[in-house]
């Protein structure tokens, strides 16, 4: 699971909701529905998942 050059596009819309010292609420909108595409690309903005 990586963002990789000449892999499948895949679009995540996301707005941070709230923050807070160890973490972030954020809405995230998905526009493709690639398998754990969510969690590739908020690791990719410095927001991995927990």
């Amino acid at each position: 699971m990586a963002i990789i050059d000449g892999g499948r596009e895949s679009v995540t819309h996301y707005d941070v909701i709230e923050s807070m010292p160890a973490a972030d609420l954020a809405e995230i909108h998905l526009e493709t529905g690639r398998t754990h595409q969510i969690r590739v690309h908020m690791s990719a903005v410095g927001h991995p998942c927990v």
